[in-house]
């Protein structure tokens, strides 16, 4: 019987130095096969339909995200990994509809997911507050918003009982506690 490789999702709004971690432990371990990274879903799927970009907080655009990232999950599973290191999470979306007051299709994503959840080990919430905002071609909210979906991530788990891990501090504060967290889930070689 094979064994579940630990699965680790860095979960936030925007800006909040996911990917920039995300990147760093990557290239860090990027001679260890037995860890794979899986990146963000969204920019996959607004670079392919920037159709669903247009109104990215809509139902069908997050439905979209959510089954990119199961997608690039799975392949990773495929390859047998002990550790699955994903920038962002099937939660992510359920998190942006949550922020809009749209519960019924919060519900729908959710009980969509609802079986997919579980399959991760450790939520690691980023704070987006010490991290200055830094708006893209994707990533365009005012950033009252980003402060309001950090929020929504902390009510969303409160809400579920999920259990997650909160990072702040400085980058470089933030990859010596994130090592930490993760080197106590799985020791990184």
């Amino acid at each position: 019987m094979p064994i579940k490789p630990l699965k680790i999702a860095l979960v936030g709004t925007c800006c909040s130095g996911k990917t920039t971690i995300f990147e760093g432990l990557r290239r860090a371990h990027r001679d260890n096969s037995k860890i794979i990274f899986v990146t963000e879903a969204a920019r996959k799927v607004f670079a392919v339909n920037p159709a669903l970009q247009k109104d990215h907080f809509s139902l069908n655009a997050q439905r979209a995200v959510q089954r990119q990232a199961i997608k690039s999950e799975k392949k990773a599973l495929r390859k047998k990994p002990e550790v699955i290191i994903c920038d962002r999470s099937v939660v992510d979306s359920i998190v942006y509809l949550h922020s809009t007051g749209r519960k019924d299709e919060v519900d729908i994503l959710f009980e969509e997911m609802a079986h997919w959840i579980p399959s991760y080990d450790r939520f690691i919430l980023f704070d987006p507050r010490d991290i200055p905002y830094s708006q893209d071609e994707i990533r365009n909210e005012p950033p009252e918003k980003r402060l309001a979906l950090h929020t929504a991530y902390q009510e969303f788990f409160a809400a579920k009982k999920i259990p997650y891990s909160l990072l702040s501090g400085s980058q470089a504060t933030r990859l010596r506690k994130i090592k930490k967290i993760i080197g106590s889930l799985f020791i990184l070689s």
